[in-house]
This record gives C-alpha cells, structure tokens and sequence, in this order.
C-alpha cells in the first residue's frame, strides 16, 4: 500500500494541475469574452453615437431649409403685398385725380347746361309767351308747333323728360302728357288756367284727375311733385 501512495500522489498532482490548467484557459477565455463584449458594446455604443449625430445633422439641415424657404416665401410675399398696397394706393391717387378732373368737366357742364338752358328757354316763342302770363293776360292760343317746341326743350335741356315720361307712362293721353310738361316748366296754376281757358281750382282738378290715369304715382305726392321730382332728372 505504501508502495502505491507516490503514483497517488503523482496522479492527484497531475489532474490537480489539469484541472488548474483548465481553469486557467476557462477562466482566460471567460475574460476575453469579456474584453470581446466591452469592445462590440462600445462599438455599438459608438455607432449609435454616429447614427443619432448624423440624424441630428439631417434634421438640422432640414430645419435650415425650411427656415431658408419659409424666409423666402415670407420675403415674396410680403414684396407682393406692398407691390398691391402701393398699386392700391396708386389707384386711388389716379381715381382721386380723375374724379377732380371729373368734377371740375361736371361742374363746367352744368354751368354750360345752365348757360343754355336760359339762352333756349329765352329764345324759344313760345317760352317766352307763357313766361310772359301775368294777372293781366286773358288767353293764349297753343299751337302743335308750341307743343313741339316745348317737347323738344324739354328733351333737350330736362334730361330728355317727354322720352322717360312717355317711357315710364305709355298709357298716357297727350292731354295728360301736355299737362305735365307745363308743370314740368314749373308754371303756375294762376299761368296754366290761361292756357286752358278755366279757373285756377279747374287745374287743381285737372292734375287730381290726371294722376289717376297714371300709374306708380305714390298717394301722398301730388301730380306736381311727381313730374318735378328726382326721377325725371336723369
């Protein structure tokens, strides 16, 4: 038995240090996938790090574009704007300019019209019979030409009267036209009963009687009104 115990011995020596071998290499391998899994989880960490600098410079440059664009756009738009404000505003410094040439063409018009109207209405004969009518004058005869002469003053100086009379009332008589045409001139009641021969209160009736042969005439204007108004004045 103590012959043997040396080869045990040995023996135990020799697995004991196989074994340590072994530990040793499993150990060695344990900390190189150690080292092996610090290094790919560094690389991985460094990638990620590259991956989100380079999304961040991405995002950055499209956010500079967008900034670039919407300056762009901000720039146009804002020259459009003040491209329409200032041809707004050179607009209403022409129509301003345009309605004072207008005026002043108006205001020389009617004061042309005026100047004519006086002249016609003073040279016409038969104008100036019936402008001649006083308390004194008894009768005045009226011929078709008076009549005519007067339509045609009228037309030409009452901004075509007879037409947009006749236009707005076709189913007038020439009675009733003719009566209103002398109360159109603006005669007196005292001055149309020389016309027609009758009482001054006979023309009050004639123009009751003839506003209701004339349609759209309002109930509280008179004939007279009527005829004299704005809506005869072009």
């Amino acid at each position: 038995m103590k012959s043997f115990l040396p080869y045990i011995i040995i023996l135990f020596m020799l697995c004991s240090c196989d074994v340590y071998e072994q530990s040793s290499e499993r150990l060695n391998q344990l900390q190189q996938q150690e080292q092996t899994a610090e290094v790919v989880q560094q690389e991985a960490y460094f990638s990620m790090t590259k991956d989100l600098l380079i999304m961040l410079f991405f995002c950055l440059m499209i956010v500079g574009v967008v900034v670039i664009v919407c300056y762009l756009f901000f720039s146009w738009h804002s020259a459009k704007m003040q491209q329409k404000i200032d041809e707004e505003r050179h607009e209403r410094t022409q129509l301003q300019a345009d309605y004072e040439q207008i005026s002043a063409r108006i205001k020389d018009r009617e004061a042309s019209l005026a100047i004519m109207n006086d002249y016609i209405y003073n040279h016409l004969s038969i104008a100036s019979r019936l402008l001649s009518i006083d308390d004194n004058t008894r009768t005045i005869h009226m011929t078709e030409r008076d009549w005519l002469e007067l339509e045609v003053y009228l037309n030409t100086t009452q901004n075509h009267f007879v037409d947009d009379f006749r236009q707005y009332h076709p189913e007038a008589p020439q009675e009733v036209l003719r009566f209103c045409i002398l109360l159109r001139l603006e005669l007196s009641n005292r001055q149309m009963a020389v016309i027609y021969h009758i009482a001054e209160k006979s023309v009050k009736q004639k123009a009751y009687l003839y506003k209701e042969q004339l349609a759209g005439i309002p109930a509280d204007m008179s004939l007279r009104a009527y005829v004299t108004s704005q809506r005869f004045r072009g």
